[in-house]
């Protein structure tokens, strides 16, 4: 697995990859600018069958941010968030709607933990945390959730927040001038959102450049069998496939750690470094 410590990029001398300088909150160009800030949101489907796959993930993440930070010499700062694939009961009160990062876990298969506030008193993690164990209590969500999986509608429903409570509950977590990569981790289709591309966009100041999606599902090159409730994501993967910068992987991987170096791939060319 692609590994680097936040603070030494790989096969490079030491560097300081995040830095206090923080560039004003303005759209960018990353083929410009470099990605001198990245937000990664994890939307992990949270349904009856999904306990080893996100076993899978938290073994993996990690080291996937690390190893992101290594190859981007520009990085000083980074966003880290987890949402559910529908309106999560176990997340901290007024946070349990479809679209509000996760806090607190519960249910079974579950970390049955609170995670946060993390360190700068928000619902989401930065660089100053302890993305280890912080990610390893938000990914496990558990399975109790809907099988009406809504991934796209959770993006949606984060940036264009109708409940205040939403707003209030991610406040701080998307910048208009980082990059943007999303991580979807899904055993089923999950229901379609037309204008989730668009919302994303518009979002990121119409610069679509400024995206990188990685979807975990299953697709055409499965090989393994699927099971219950699970089908191939044909929307979800359309809706992948929109952006320059998007990547499909099947979830029947052993690990994840194949899709993630491939990914990180991805956002070093999106970042142009």
């Amino acid at each position: 697995m692609l590994f680097c410590s936040l603070a030494v990029g790989c096969g490079r001398t030491p560097i300081d990859v995040f830095s206090a300088d923080m560039r004003s909150e303005d759209a960018f160009d990353p083929w410009v600018d470099g990605c001198s800030k990245v937000d990664y949101l994890f939307i992990v489907d949270n349904s009856s069958s999904m306990g080893n796959n996100q076993h899978k993930l938290a073994l993996s993440v990690t080291d996937f941010i690390h190893g992101v930070a290594g190859v981007l010499e520009s990085v000083e700062s980074v966003h880290v968030g987890v949402m559910t694939t529908d309106a999560y009961e176990h997340n901290a009160p007024g946070c349990e709607h479809l679209g509000a990062l996760v806090t607190q876990t519960g249910g079974h298969n579950s970390s049955e933990q609170t995670c946060g506030p993390f360190t700068q008193g928000r619902r989401f993690m930065t660089e100053q945390d302890d993305l280890e164990s912080g990610l390893e209590c938000a990914i496990r969500v558990g399975t109790t959730g809907s099988t009406s999986e809504r991934p796209l509608g959770a993006i949606r429903g984060a940036l264009e927040p109708r409940i205040d409570d939403v707003a209030v509950c991610n406040e701080g977590f998307f910048r208009s001038d980082a990059m943007l990569v999303v991580v979807i981790l899904t055993d089923e289709d999950g229901v379609s959102d037309t204008l989730t591309y668009d919302t994303i966009v518009r979002a990121k100041g119409g610069n679509p450049e400024s995206v990188v999606v990685l979807s975990i599902a299953h697709t055409e090159d499965d090989t393994c069998s699927r099971t219950g409730h699970a089908t191939q994501a044909d929307t979800l993967i359309r809706f992948t496939r929109q952006f320059e910068h998007g990547l499909t992987e099947s979830i029947c991987a052993t690990s994840f750690e194949g899709p993630f170096e491939r990914a990180t791939e991805v956002i070093q060319a999106a970042c142009g470094e």
